[in-house]
């Protein structure tokens, strides 16, 4: 489950967007800072999910920690990376 809280690109009504399991009851659960981020290292968006990417479990099922990339980035705007925020950096996965 994931949240966009914020768009850097030019991107009108980005804000907002959601996995299609979001549930504004559940927002408390969606703690873990992630921005997607095009080729050239520009940022693109940012947002807040439930998975862990360190938690390898994260990675093979439905709340994958790559889903917002995979379900919103890349389709919306071209992103193809995404990067998690970990003891105040940046790290890509």
């Amino acid at each position: 489950m994931w949240i966009i809280t914020d768009q850097v690109c030019d991107d009108p009504r980005a804000v907002g967007w959601t996995s299609w399991d979001f549930k504004p009851a559940a927002r408390s659960r969606l703690v873990h800072h992630f921005r997607l981020v095009f080729a050239d290292g520009e940022i693109g968006y940012e947002g807040f999910c439930n998975a862990d990417p360190d938690q390898p479990s994260a990675w093979e099922n439905d709340d994958s920690i790559i889903e917002p990339l995979l379900n919103f980035g890349i389709g919306r705007s071209g992103c193809s990376r995404i990067q998690f925020r970990r003891a105040g950096e940046w790290r890509e996965f």
